[in-house]
C-alpha cells in the first residue's frame, strides 16, 4: 500500500504540461500557455499579461473585414426588411435611387485589445488537482462604413446623402454608432483534473496522461445587442461544460509531443437581441425580441512540441491549435419591431437559418514561444520562476472560417 501511494504521488509530480483557458470564442484567442507542473509542487501560479489585434477575419474562402462574419450590409435590404415588418410605412430612398436593387456598403473593423490572465491549480490528494483561471481585458473595437465600388449607378453627389440615410436607418433600428470600448472580466474556469506517468512506455522514456473535467462560469457580462462593433469577451452569459483529454510523451531527454483534445458545451439561456427578416447582418435585424439560443458543440485539438533544455534553462515551443464550433439552435419567444410596433410574426418568415449558419465557425491559430526556466540553473529552483513570450498567428488551414485573424503576443511568468 505504500508502494502504491507513492507511487500515484509521483505521477501526479512528474512534468506535464498543456492548459487552456476559454477556446469558444471566435475573436480573441484565449488560450492559456503551457506550462510544467514540477516535482512535488505544492501549486503552480501563471500571471499572462497579453496584447491582440485583428483588423480582417476569415470568410469561407477568402478574408473579409471583420464586421461581415455577422454578413454583408446592404442599405436595400435593410430598407425592405424595416418595409415589411410595418417600421417603416414609406421607401426613404428618393424616387429616383428606388430602382436600384442593391447598395452594398463596406464595412472595415478593427480590434485592439489588452488585458491579464490568471491561472492557479493546487493539488488535491493521489493524482488528482484543482485549477482556475480568470482574465481582465480591455477591448476597443471599431467600424467604418464606406460604399462599395459595385454602386455604379450612384454618383459621387448622391453617397454623401445616403450615408445620412444611412445613419437615420440606424436611429429606427435602435443601433448606436459602432464604437466599442469596454473593459471587462472574462469567465472564470474552474477543473477537476487527473493525471497519470507511465516512465520508459512502449519506446518513451516517459508517457502522461491526464482527464480533465471543467465548468465554465459566466462572469464575463453580456455585450450589448445595440452596439454593432461590441464583441463579446465570453461566453454572453452561458454557463459552459467541458471534458477535455491531454496526452504528453517524452521522446527522448527534453524533447516532448502533447496532444490536447476537448469538447465543450455552453448551456441554453433566453437572450435579448436583433433577428433578421431577409438577409440583413443580424446585429441590424429588422426586429427585437427575446431569443432562445441552444449553443452549438465546440471541439478542440491541440498538438504541441517543446524542446528543454537547449541551453541552461532555454528552450523552445510550438503549438497548433483548431477550434470548431458547430451550429447553434435559434428560436423565438417574443418578438416586436425596433420602434416597438406590434408584428404578427406568422405573417412573416423570419431569417433564423441565416442567424444560425453564421453562428457556426473555425479557427486555427500556430503559437510559437521562447521561455527561459530559471529553476533549472539555480538551487532551490522551485522558489524561482520561468519567463516565457508566445506569440499567436492566425492561419488558415482545414477549418477556419467566420472568424477574426487576431495576431496575439503574451509574456507568461509562472511559479
Amino acid at each position: 500500500m505504500k508502494h502504491l501511494s507513492l507511487y500515484f504521488i509521483l505521477s501526479f509530480c512528474f512534468y506535464n504540461m498543456l492548459n487552456g483557458m476559454i477556446y469558444d470564442n471566435r475573436y480573441f484567442p484565449l488560450y492559456l500557455k503551457p506550462f510544467e507542473r514540477k516535482p512535488c509542487s505544492f501549486g503552480h501560479i501563471q500571471v499572462q499579461p497579453f496584447f491582440m489585434r485583428a483588423d480582417s477575419a476569415q470568410g469561407e474562402l477568402e478574408h473579409i473585414p471583420i464586421p461581415d462574419i455577422n454578413g454583408t450590409y446592404d442599405l436595400v435590404q435593410v430598407i425592405n426588411s424595416l418595409l415589411k415588418v410595418g417600421t417603416l410605412e414609406e421607401n426613404p430612398l428618393r424616387s429616383d435611387l428606388q430602382g436600384i436593387s442593391t447598395l452594398p456598403f463596406k464595412r472595415e473593423g478593427r480590434i485592439d485589445s489588452q488585458g491579464i490572465a490568471f491561472f492557479y491549480e493546487v493539488p488535491l490528494w493521489y493524482n488528482f488537482a484543482l485549477g482556475t483561471s480568470f482574465l481582465f481585458m480591455h477591448v476597443n473595437s471599431r467600424v467604418e462604413f464606406c460604399l462599395d465600388r459595385s454602386c455604379l449607378e450612384v454618383g459621387n453627389g448622391d453617397r454623401q446623402y445616403l450615408f445620412d440615410l444611412n445613419g437615420k436607418l440606424d436611429q429606427v433600428l435602435g443601433v448606436t454608432p459602432p464604437i466599442y470600448n469596454q473593459t471587462v472580466f472574462g469567465d472564470t474556469d474552474l477543473y477537476l483534473r487527473w493525471s497519470c506517468s507511465f516512465p520508459y512506455f512502449f519506446k518513451f522514456r516517459d508517457v502522461g496522461l491526464a482527464f480533465k473535467l471543467g465548468t465554465i462560469i459566466p462572469s464575463s457580462p453580456i455585450t450589448p445587442y445595440n452596439n454593432p462593433a461590441a464583441v463579446p469577451v465570453g461566453g454572453q452569459k452561458h454557463w459552459g461544460v467541458y471534458l477535455d483529454l491531454e496526452n504528453r510523451y517524452e521522446i527522448k531527454e527534453d524533447w516532448f509531443v502533447g496532444l490536447m483534445f476537448r469538447a465543450i458545451k455552453r448551456l441554453p439561456r433566453t437572450s435579448q437581441g436583433h433577428f433578421p427578416v431577409l438577409f440583413e447582418p443580424y446585429n441590424y435585424g429588422a426586429l427585437i425580441g427575446e431569443n432562445d439560443i441552444n449553443p452549438g458543440w465546440t471541439f478542440v485539438f491541440n498538438p504541441s512540441v517543446r524542446l528543454d533544455g537547449l541551453r541552461d534553462g532555454f528552450g523552445l515551443t510550438a503549438l497548433y491549435t483548431l477550434v470548431s464550433h458547430l451550429q447553434n439552435i435559434v428560436n423565438i419567444s417574443a418578438v416586436q419591431g425596433t420602434q416597438c410596433n406590434t408584428v404578427n410574426t406568422q405573417d412573416i418568415a423570419l431569417n433564423l437559418e441565416n442567424q444560425s449558419f453564421r453562428s457556426s465557425w473555425g479557427m486555427e491559430y500556430v503559437t510559437l514561444g521562447a521561455y527561459y526556466d530559471f529553476s533549472k540553473t539555480r538551487d532551490y529552483g522551485k522558489l524561482l520562476p520561468m519567463i516565457s513570450f508566445y506569440w499567436d498567428v492566425p492561419v488558415d488551414w482545414l477549418v477556419s472560417k467566420r472568424s477574426a485573424r487576431t495576431n496575439a503576443m503574451s509574456f507568461t511568468v509562472d511559479f
